[in-house]
Order: structure tokens, then sequence, then C-alpha cells
């Protein structure tokens, strides 16, 4: 058994998939199939349940990869100690970032980053947060830019690096565009165009407008985008 068998075991269990696993690992898929048999005959256990359509994790392996994702980021946390002493932001880092930050954040810092850290091999993930949270738990990034406090995250560390502050966005002849003070009950009974539930802001703009669940009667329910570019456009 070596990391190289825990990353193929990890990737697989993740993706419950052979060709999706091979190609994160960069391998073929019967290779990756040949490591996993022969992990499974070292440690004497069925890790996969396989059939034609899919491939499920045992119990006995979903206990084994909870060793395996700690082991896995023993050795990358190694590797990075050794990175620092030899030369800081240096080699592979890679970053997660959530859809609502990456197309506005992202484009501003590259070029500054890769010109302060030229040996610096940036690698970016775009997620939902929940999606990130489980990838920084299971070591497949070192770091991620989210909107919400992870303070309930045991072995993640946050930090707060700025805020932002809500803007109302509505026609000129809006009802709305008459008051000046707006308070929350003004915003309760707005029709507003949220993004799909997965994404953190629409909890967020829930929350600061007092909602705790959308009107799916309501005139602008027919509307569902996935992105911000899409509601500017409208």
């Amino acid at each position: 058994m070596n990391l190289k068998d825990l990353k193929y075991f990890s990737s697989l269990a993740t993706h419950n998939n052979f060709s999706k696993a091979a190609k994160e690992c960069f391998v073929t898929q019967p290779t990756l199939s040949n490591q996993i048999n022969k992990l499974e005959q070292e440690l004497g256990l069925t890790l996969f349940e396989r059939t034609n359509r899919k491939v499920t994790i045992t119990e006995e392996g979903k206990l084994i990869l909870e060793a395996a994702q700690k082991t896995l980021e023993t050795a990358s946390e190694i590797e990075k100690i050794a990175h620092r002493f030899k030369q800081p932001l240096i080699g592979k880092i890679t970053l997660g970032a959530i859809h609502t930050l990456s197309p506005y954040l992202l484009p501003i810092i590259l070029l500054p980053l890769k010109d302060a850290y030229p040996d610096l091999d940036l690698i970016l993930v775009e997620a939902t947060t929940s999606e990130l949270i489980e990838d920084l738990k299971a070591g497949r990034i070192d770091a991620a830019l989210l909107a919400t406090s992870i303070r309930n995250e045991k072995n993640l560390k946050e930090r707060l690096l700025f805020k932002e502050p809500f803007w109302l966005a509505h026609p000129a002849n809006h009802e709305i565009y008459d008051i000046d003070d707006i308070k929350v009950k003004h915003l309760q009974k707005l029709d507003l165009l949220l993004l799909p539930e997965e994404h953190c802001l629409s909890d967020q703009v829930k929350s600061v407008c007092g909602l705790k669940n959308l009107d799916t009667e309501g005139p602008m329910q027919w509307l569902h985008a996935g992105s911000l570019e899409t509601y500017y456009n409208l």
C-alpha cells in the first residue's frame, strides 16, 4: 500500500466512476482498476461494489476512506512544510472559489499573483460552497474563497479577506423607488430574482430580506438562472 493507491481509492470513492477517477488521477482506466483490485487483495476486503451501471463504496470502504483521507492530508501537509522551507509560495496550489466570486475577484488577483510569485503553479476549481468544503476536508484543494463562515467545520481555518455590501437593484419605475428608508418589511414584499438554492448567495439574500421561503406562485418563479451574469443582462 502506498500514497498513490490511497489517492486512487479516494478519487474513486468521490466520483463512483472509474473513468472520471482515472482522468482525475491522470492514469488509464485499466491502471486505476488494477490498483484498486491490488489494494483490495492486500487488505482482504471489498472496497467497492461494482455493477455494469455503477460503482458503490462498501461500508468497510467508508471506514477505510476516512483513514485514507487523513493519511493523504498528513502527507500533503508534510510536502507543504518542506516547500515552505525551500521557498514560500512555490509549486502547485489548488484554489477553490464559489461561482459568485470567481468571475469578479480572480481576474483582479491572478496577474499580480503571477508577477509576484512566478514559480507558483495555481490550479483553480469553481464549485458551490458545500462542494468546496468537502474538497478541503478531503485534501483535494488547498484553500477556498467562500462567502460564508465555516466556524463549525473542524480542522479547517478561516480568514476574513474583505466585506462587501448588499445592493438593491430595481427598475426606475418600481413602487419602492420613492421609499427613502427601505426596511426589511419592504423587502419581504418584493419579487426577487435568486440563484439556485445550492448557491449560498441565495440564502444570504433571503436572510437579509427576512424570508424563509420564496413564493412558489410568484410572478418571477418561472425565471431561473445559474449565474449572476444572466440576471445582469435581463
